[in-house]
């Protein structure tokens, strides 16, 4: 929980199409210590179904 809690402090806006951090135009996903959340900050937050495609690509580099 308290990890929840942190992401939605300290995340950064992520784009899922382009896989990196950016300022806007990120569809409410957002990128914490490495895990995708999706959601909005103040509501619905919670881990989203594409960390596994993206630690799958991230393992690989």
């Amino acid at each position: 929980m308290l990890q929840n809690i942190k992401a939605r402090l300290f995340a950064k806006p992520f784009c899922v199409w382009k896989e990196k951090v950016v300022k806007k135009g990120n569809d409410k996903y957002y990128l914490y210590n490495g895990t995708i959340y999706y959601g909005n900050r103040l509501f619905v937050f919670f881990k989203s179904s594409a960390n596994y495609s993206y630690n799958n690509q991230t393992s690989h580099l």
